[in-house]
């Protein structure tokens, strides 16, 4: 996985992907139910990495990112969300973009 300057996944040699902007959805929640759907994944523990490497990472259950998303959008203008199988990730770029990304 190749990661731009400006702190967001190159998406182009990437075949498997859902790109939402902030247009095409209601609120974070939405845009963040609409990325599982695509990836369909299993409820295992995920880590949540900040373009801020002073921040420490944080592991939780997949079924908890729901519950305190708004706490991690404020904690840091980039993230992304990591399985422990490194199968898929989801990201989030302060331009809006939320995207899922799958590496079948």
């Amino acid at each position: 996985m190749d990661i731009h300057s400006w702190v967001q996944i190159n998406q182009n040699p990437i075949e498997n992907k859902l790109i939402l902007t902030s247009e095409e959805h209601v609120s974070m929640s939405e845009a963040y139910f609409k990325l599982c759907s695509y990836l369909e994944p299993l409820d295992e523990t995920v880590s949540v990495i900040w373009s801020n490497a002073l921040r420490p990472e944080l592991e939780l259950g997949l079924n908890a990112i729901p519950l305190i998303l708004d706490d991690i959008i404020n904690q840091d203008f980039d993230f992304w969300i990591v399985p422990s199988s490194r199968k898929w990730c989801i990201e989030y770029h302060h331009t809006g973009t939320f995207a899922a990304f799958r590496f079948d």
